[in-house]
């Protein structure tokens, strides 16, 4: 699974692999009025790792223990290091110890965890064949990750906050933590929404120009024929057979030019507003403080996927006027608190990230929103969709590591782990002067406060209060029975000392004198009912050598985003990161746009972000974001250093224009069908060809070969995973399946070996309903080529009565049932007697006739069993008749039609 929140813009139709959407999230009748409106959900999710698939810490170890295991590159096989301690073990290795002690075998989930298992298609880390096949094809595979399992645990679990001892093994807080990620990553859901994905400028143009197209179909200046034919030329890349282009009309293309509307409006428009604020609203209300619950939001209306837990919101709604229709119009500003994963494995509590959002709401004469706008920052920054993990099985799912199973990690977990909800502020003054607050943004790479500890000198100025301070009573250590007040702790792995208590009050500010080293420094609030309202940490380099003061730079004072300064494509030298830095660069349509800060990670580390385009915020000392397909429009780059660090730095910033030719800035695949349509079910499976072949993936696409006895052939399907999760299948003549690839790669591949002649099918599909466009690749080995598959005809697609296809008198060749019928709609006259005949191959397919009124009604059939069916029709009154051409038992051939 992808460690979605951060991909950068340009990538991802759903959105996250392992999440099983199951239905809409049932939403309750709310009723607003003007005021204000708060509510925070009875147990506060809580912060935690993405666990990288590739740095594998779930079964090599974490926060700098030695590595579990070690790889031999020659069998690119992995085997466990035995002289580790109990307490060097991985979480993994945690867990299997526990098993085999209490059941007398070891599941082996943490080698599984490195070496991935082809035959239970499970592969969390990338290496070897796997690994070189990647990199020769530039799949890019650093960021794939465990956060959609955090997020369902973070919400339906409670939060590990002590090392609990099982079986003789202590598992620390991380160990826990890390243990219910991968237990909740094929976590049941309810999903409401649809992932946005960003067209292309020359899509766009595309399906602007259809568009057109559509409206003056039919009417005074109706465009001449050939501007149909080159549009659907060109928008479905096929070209028109020139047998069929004389015969063709305007109205033809009227299925077509629809189908084009209607997808881009779904998967544009929709998509990018389907949140829309009233059933937003409706959300935070049902969820939050109604039913007191967390619900997970991807933050991001664009492109970019941003999964985090949502727990708290505060709304403030204003009437300006009332409707007609007996309602009222709202202005709305409403406050969201969510749970992020930029956090260090062993991190207590909630690290939060607030967000702000205005919008309009429209009401009905009871106050319930029946529609809303989004507006100002909010109509290009608004949440895109919202899942609800609603079931965890106890058994093997979907994507999870098969050897650990969710109800044998019960038996470890204990029931009395707190929650932390609110906020509370942690800073410290460097030696320098220089004050450094909790960090609160997010982290899209794998930058935690305890690899990035802030570099300060004994004795240790902290300060420690809350923002909105009203209520706070005391603060406590949460894993030690200490009297009420507020405290400063240091710990480490679950070891903890106390620093310093006040009995009450709003903050405390003192100093300190700590152990060199790292140090992990924690505030824990409690209210006055006992209720934890938030925990806040900050790690500490004891000793460390902060970073140099540094000056302004030539572009102060360029703070925030409404003073940025404007930038031309090329490189900045000697500029100063002592606070935020941005700047602005203008991007014509469709253009890449390449941003890298260069600078020195000792002096301290800066990250990177560009709105609307990504962000990149690693450990080393560059940061780079690109992005290709861009809108026209003015970019903000932010420049900033991590947890307060400063740094001198180079800008680099490069503006490419849009070029098809370029393999790194192509134009986006088109919308709409493939050529091999209808191929929906292997009874209807398209006969390939080896070569390489596009394809649309909007349903299930069924792809077939005939072997001959030991023949060998390979089926690759290539995609980009972000904009929708494909998976593949081979099955045999009979059906039974060969082989699966569902992995999260931009890439699936199967091969089959036929143990006797016959028709072997391939099987693409979506994810979880995901659709992609890509290509598949068809070797065979050791065989002839077979012949070539056939293809729709150039009416498709009309394949209902509502998409009838409307012909004139006279003949039409080429045309061919390929898996789906054929409709045809002919204008009669009262009086007027009509043939209509189609002449075909029996011995390639039987097909028949069946003729309907505009009520579908029948009137005629014609099921025989030669190379002709013909109906003869009078019509008693003008109207309008269709005609349906199938094939008997899903036969397949092609044909001529004959009306006269």
């Amino acid at each position: 699974m992808q460690r979605s929140h951060f991909l950068s813009a340009g990538l991802l139709a759903l959105l996250f692999a392992g999440v099983s959407p199951a239905q809409d999230i049932a939403l309750d009748e709310v009723v607003i009025s003007e005021g204000e409106d708060e509510a925070v959900v009875e147990n506060v999710p809580w912060s935690g790792s993405w666990w990288s698939f590739q740095a594998g810490k779930l079964a090599q170890g974490y926060d700098g223990l030695p590595d579990n295991f070690e790889y031999d590159a020659q069998s690119e096989t992995f085997a466990p290091i035995t002289t580790r301690s109990e307490t060097e073990l991985s979480p993994l290795r945690k867990y299997d110890l526990f098993i085999e002690r209490r059941e007398g075998t070891n599941p082996g989930s943490a080698l599984l965890e490195l070496q991935g298992d082809d035959a239970r298609d499970f592969h969390h880390h990338v290496h070897g064949e796997r690994k070189r096949r990647f990199d020769d094809e530039g799949v890019g595979y650093g960021w794939w990750g465990h956060c959609n399992g955090w997020a369902a645990a973070a919400c339906m679990e409670r939060e590990p906050v002590a090392p609990i001892t099982a079986e003789g093994i202590r598992f620390e807080v991380g160990d826990l933590k890390g243990l219910l990620t991968e237990s909740y990553w094929g976590v049941r859901s309810d999903f409401t929404g649809t992932r946005y994905n960003k067209p292309s400028e020359e899509l766009k143009a595309k399906v602007e120009r259809g568009a057109e197209l559509l409206d003056e179909l039919g009417g005074n200046e109706e465009p001449a024929i050939d501007d149909y034919i080159a549009w659907y030329e060109d928008i479905f890349s096929s070209p028109i057979d020139d047998a069929v282009k004389p015969n063709l009309v305007a109205e033809n293309f009227r299925a077509s030019l629809e189908n084009v509307r209607d997808w881009a409006k779904r998967n544009w428009e929709d998509a990018y507003a389907d949140v829309a604020p009233d059933v937003f609203h409706k959300l935070l209300v049902t969820q939050i403080k109604n039913k007191r619950s967390a619900l997970v939001f991807d933050t991001s209306a664009n492109e970019e996927v941003w999964n985090f837990p949502a727990y708290y919101y505060l709304t403030h709604l204003t009437k300006v006027e009332d409707t007609p229709e007996g309602g009222a119009k709202y202005e709305v500003e409403t406050t969201v608190h969510y749970a992020h994963d930029g956090v260090s494995e062993s991190i207590i509590g909630v690290n939060e990230l607030d967000m702000d959002y205005t919008y309009t709401l429209t009401t009905d004469a009871d106050g319930h929103p029946i529609s809303g706008e989004w507006t100002g920052d909010s109509v290009d920054d608004h949440p895109d969709f919202a899942w609800l993990p609603t079931f965890n099985p106890d058994g093997e799912d979907r994507g999870e590591n098969p050897n650990l199973l969710f109800g044998k990690l019960k038996q470890i977990l204990q029931t009395d782990h707190a929650h932390g909800p609110r906020k509370l502020e942690l800073e410290v003054v460097q030696s320098d002067g220089n004050v450094v607050r909790q960090t609160q943004r997010i982290d899209p790479e794998q930058t935690t406060t305890w690899s990035q500890a802030v570099a300060v000198d004994n004795p240790v100025s902290l300060r420690v209060f809350r923002a909105d301070a009203a209520g706070i009573v005391k603060v406590r250590y949460a894993l030690a029975n200490v009297d009420e007040g507020w405290r400063f702790i240091t710990a480490a792995r679950g070891e903890a000392a106390e620093l310093g208590v006040v009995e009450s009050g709003d903050e405390l500010a003192a100093s300190y004198d700590l152990p060199a080293g790292k140090q992990l420094v924690l505030a824990y609030g409690y209210d006055g009912s006992d209720r934890l309202i938030g925990i806040s940490e900050l790690a500490l380099d004891v000793g460390g050598t902060p970073a140099p003061a540094g000056g302004d730079d030539a572009h102060e004072e360029n703070d925030d985003r409404a003073s940025a300064v404007a930038l031309q494509p090329g490189t900045h030298e000697g500029l100063e990161c002592n606070d935020d830095d941005w700047f602005t660069v203008e991007v014509p349509a469709g253009a890449r746009l390449r941003v890298a800060i260069a600078f020195s990670n000792d002096q301290g580390d800066l990250d990177l972000e560009v709105v609307g385009a990504g962000s990149s915020a690693g450990t080393g000392d560059q940061e780079v974001v690109e992005q290709s397909g861009l809108s026209a429009g003015s970019y903000a780059i932010h420049v900033y250093g991590y947890a307060g660090a400063r740094a001198s730095y180079r800008l680099e910033v490069e503006v490419e224009a849009a070029n098809p030719t370029n393999p790194t800035n192509p134009p986006a695949p088109t919308p709409g069908d493939d050529a091999f349509e209808e191929n929906d079910e292997r009874a209807s499976a398209a006969l390939l060809t080896p070569g390489l072949h596009a394809i649309e993936v909007r349903d299930e696409d069924w792809f077939a070969v005939d072997l001959a006895a030991g023949e060998r052939a390979t089926f690759t399907l290539r995609f980009r995973h972000s904009d929708g999760d494909l998976d593949l299948a081979a099955v045999d003549s009979n059906g039974a399946n060969l082989a699966t690839s569902t992995s999260t790669s931009d890439a699936e591949e199967v091969s089959v070996v036929a143990a006797a002649a016959g028709r072997y099918s391939f099987r693409v599909y979506g994810y979880s309903g995901a659709t992609n466009s890509g290509e598949v690749e068809l070797t065979v080995e050791g065989g002839t080529t077979p012949p070539p598959a056939p293809a729709d005809d150039a009416l498709e697609a009309n394949d209902t009565r509502d998409a009838a296809s409307v012909i004139n008198r006279g003949a039409i060749d080429a045309l061919r049932i390929a898996g789906n019928d054929d409709w045809f709609a002919i204008d009669v006259a009262a009086g007027e007697t009509i043939t209509l005949r189609i002449d075909f191959s029996h011995s390639e397919g039987d097909l028949d006739m069946r003729l309907v009124d505009a009520n579908g009604t029948r009137l005629d059939d014609s099921q025989g069993t030669d190379d002709r069916e013909e109906i003869r029709y009078t019509a008693s009154a003008d109207e309008r008749i269709y005609l349906r051409v199938y094939g008997y038992d899903g036969a397949r051939a092609a044909y001529r039609l004959e009306a006269n």
